[in-house]
Formats: C-alpha cells, sequence, structure tokens
C-alpha cells in the first residue's frame, strides 16, 4: 500500500512536467518553477512514509487518531483500594470491645448508658441545714384523699392513681422560737416504686410541705411536713419504695419501710 502511494505521488508529479511540456511552456518564471517544485515536493513526503516528518493533513490525522484509537486494546488499571481506618478489637460477633465492655456483649436496644451519680451521701439534717431544728422521717401511707389537721380542704388523687403521702418530723431544738423558709431552696425529692419515679405535686397546705416548708416552731415543740405524691393505683403493691432528697452535690437516700 506504502508502494502504491509513492507511485502515485511520482506519476502525478511526472504528469505535471510533462503536461507543462505538452502545453508548450517553454520558458517558466523562476516563480512557477519553485511553485511546481515545492507542490511536487509537497506531494512526496505526505504520501511517504520513509520520511520521518512526513507532511500529513488534518484530515489524515484525525482519520489515523480515530483508527489508532478503534484498534488499542485498553490496558487494565488495578482497582483502587480504599484505606480501611483502624478499628477497636471486635468480638466475634461484631460487637466492639472496650474497657468499658470488655465482653463484648451487646445491651438492649435502645438503652442509654446510666448517668453517673457524683453526688455526696449526707443526713437528711446536714442537707438541710436549719440551725437549731431536727428532720427525721416517720412514715408514709397510700390513700385516695389526704385532710390535713385543721383544715377542712382535703387533697384527692387523680382519677385512676392514688397519694403517697410521706411524713416527717419537723422538731425545734433551740431555746427559741425557729422561723423556716425553705421555699427558695431547689431540693429535689424524687421516690422510686419498684424503678418508677415521681415528684411530689404542690399542694395547699398550711406550711407548704416538707418541699415549700414556710413555718415557725415555737421553741421545743414539734410540727409534721409532708410530702404528697399522685402515683399509679398499682403501685401500692410497690415491693421497693426509695426517696431521695437531692441539693446541689449532697443528697440524702432514705427507703421507706
Amino acid at each position: 500500500m506504502k508502494h502504491k502511494k509513492i507511485l502515485f505521488a511520482s506519476a502525478v508529479v511526472m504528469s505535471m512536467v510533462t503536461l507543462s511540456g505538452c502545453m508548450g511552456v517553454k520558458d517558466l518564471s523562476d516563480e512557477h518553477t519553485e511553485m511546481i517544485a515545492e507542490y511536487s515536493a509537497g506531494v512526496l513526503l505526505r504520501y511517504s512514509d520513509e520520511y520521518e516528518r512526513r507532511l500529513i493533513t488534518s484530515e489524515q490525522l484525525s482519520k489515523n487518531k480515530k483508527e489508532e484509537h478503534s484498534t488499542e486494546v485498553p490496558k487494565s488499571t488495578p482497582a483502587a483500594v480504599t484505606p480501611v481506618p483502624e478499628s477497636p478489637a471486635q468480638s466475634v460477633s461484631g460487637t466492639p470491645v472496650s474497657a468499658e465492655n470488655p465482653s463484648g456483649e451487646e445491651g438492649e436496644p435502645g438503652e442509654e448508658p446510666a448517668e453517673k451519680d457524683d453526688s455526696t451521701e449526707v443526713a437528711l439534717n446536714q442537707l438541710l441545714h436549719i440551725a437549731g431544728v431536727d428532720v427525721s422521717y416517720q412514715s408514709y401511707r397510700f390513700c385516695d384523699k389526704y385532710t390535713e389537721k385543721g383544715n377542712d380542704s382535703p387533697i384527692y388523687a387523680e382519677k385512676g392513681n392514688t397519694l403517697l403521702v410521706v411524713s416527717f418530723q419537723v422538731k425545734n431544738t433551740s431555746g427559741r422560737k425557729q422561723k423556716i423558709n425553705l421555699m427558695k431552696r431547689k431540693i429535689d425529692y424524687p421516690i422510686t416504686i419498684d424503678g418508677n419515679e415521681y415528684l411530689p405535686r404542690i399542694s395547699i397546705l398550711k406550711n407548704g410541705g416538707l418541699n415549700y416548708l414556710n413555718t415557725v416552731i415555737p421553741k421545743g415543740k414539734t410540727e409534721t411536713a409532708v410530702l404528697i405524691y399522685n402515683v399509679a393505683s398499682e403501685r401500692k403493691n410497690g415491693t421497693e419504695i426509695n426517696l431521695v432528697a437531692k441539693e446541689r452535690k449532697n443528697k440524702t437516700s432514705i427507703r421507706l419501710k
């Protein structure tokens, strides 16, 4: 194929020379002679594969690229490797094993880790720190209605619930009357019955109840202060009742019996 192209190009050049002679062009100007020589050289260079810098038209270049692309065998490239981050050691089940979970056992679905309790356990009087006053737990009882002594307005349990009334004795141990006001103190009294937690209700009591205690006790006298909880009726059959008094970093735990 290459020889045919060269022969064809040579024939074209010879034809041009022959035709110029047949047409009776005897005296060509230097300009015309150079044009013919340039054209002839271009034709030879275009079709000669043996010349490193042969002339190639833009059409030929585009065609050659298409042919090379269609016949080129694609080289296989190695698959991209995604780096795998280091992970904690795992048990056979796939659960991460750590210092907090050395056995690799899974917890209950949706279970939240228990909050760390960094409170300091103190006695109730130390928590309340009312000078000249002693406060102590007395008893508890379930009832549907609570009537305070000297108060004609009873407190009723909500429908389907019952009242849990926890009684405390507040005694003035000083030699003079004591004014007590815990209304501005942020003391919490959560109670837990078989794992169910409740907070005391706000009740209209003469002395405000222990959670809002506001009273004056004469010297040597004793007064009752209560906490009233509105709980589900079935809690009356509870087997474990625990009361906690909390203020800042101090707490007092009382198991009701």
